[in-house]
């Protein structure tokens, strides 16, 4: 998951933000997620903290780079993380996956009316 930014530097910390609520997306689906932000001034009063962040799909950081500088990560995103979770190869709750575990009927008619309002 891709998650580019312009957050503005008046936004305050940009790494605690992102450890708490990027983290948990990469968890909730399993998913690597990176993240950039833009740095510096836009040439119109905006001026940008910058920022880069890597998850692996527990939400652990694998790099990250809050120098407030222009800067690049370069990351190797192991695919067998993915498929260690997802395939359920992992008999601990450590990689467990539970979108087998979904249970649709319950919210069927909750679906129905967000279709009907789009």
């Amino acid at each position: 998951m891709l998650a580019p930014h312009a957050s503005p530097v008046v936004v305050g910390d940009r790494r605690g933000i992102w450890l708490k609520y990027l983290a948990a997306r990469a968890y909730d689906n399993a998913v690597f997620v990176a993240a950039c932000n833009l740095v510096g001034e836009d040439g119109g009063g905006g001026n940008f903290c910058g920022g880069a962040l890597v998850l692996d799909p527990k939400g652990n950081v694998l790099a990250e780079d809050f120098n407030g500088k222009e800067s690049m990560l370069l990351v190797d995103l192991r695919s067998d993380k993915i498929n260690k979770i997802r395939g359920q190869q992992s008999s601990t709750m450590a990689n467990s996956f539970y979108l087998k575990s979904r249970r649709p009927e319950l919210y069927t008619e909750l679906i129905k009316e967000m279709n009907q309002s789009n």
